[in-house]
């Protein structure tokens, strides 16, 4: 428990100096936590930090790989739309290959909610397609694979630092 708590504690010095920004005043007070900012793509919008977060924390992260239907298809999709990018694809052109995996999906609930997270998020994607980051990563951070939080493990530096 002691080790655990030390390197959150030093995730939480180290994040500062590699620049995570003081969150802005209309955001709400837990974005101060970069633990919090950072748990989620929804959460790094609410605090405006997704660029810091893709660069400095999800770029780092490894997260195992989840084996459910929802999960493999994001994943081919964030492969295929990576594809695309570096073939010079619009925005617009990206997200209508990522609403036409969704419509895809077995479940008309969760290609419809794929759906709707593609239209919000698509410029995030689009800078998470860029920066390189690993398709699971991409994909639990979006909310399309839920791997266990034990098994998210944070490489800062030299440290390692369980997220909870």
């Amino acid at each position: 428990m002691k080790l655990l708590f030390g390197a959150l504690c030093a995730f939480l010095v180290v994040l500062p100096a590699l620049g995570f920004p003081t969150p802005e005043k209309e955001v709400p007070p837990q974005c101060i936590d970069p633990t919090f900012a950072c748990q989620d793509l929804q959460s790094a919008k609410l605090c405006k930090v997704v660029k810091t977060c893709i660069h400095d924390v999800w770029s780092t992260m490894s997260v195992p790989d989840s084996n459910d239907e929802v999960c493999d298809i994001c994943k081919e999709m964030v492969k295929e739309a990576r594809d695309q990018l570096l073939s010079n694809m619009t925005q617009e052109e990206i997200k209508e290959v990522f609403e036409g995996s969704c419509k895809l999906l077995p479940v008309k609930l969760i290609a419809d909610a794929c759906i709707k997270v593609v239209d919000e998020i698509i410029p995030q994607l689009v800078e998470m397609l860029a920066s390189r980051m690993d398709p699971t990563m991409v994909c639990t951070v979006s909310g399309m694979c839920f791997p266990s939080k034990e098994d998210m493990t944070v490489e800062v530096g030299f440290l390692f630092c369980d997220i909870y």
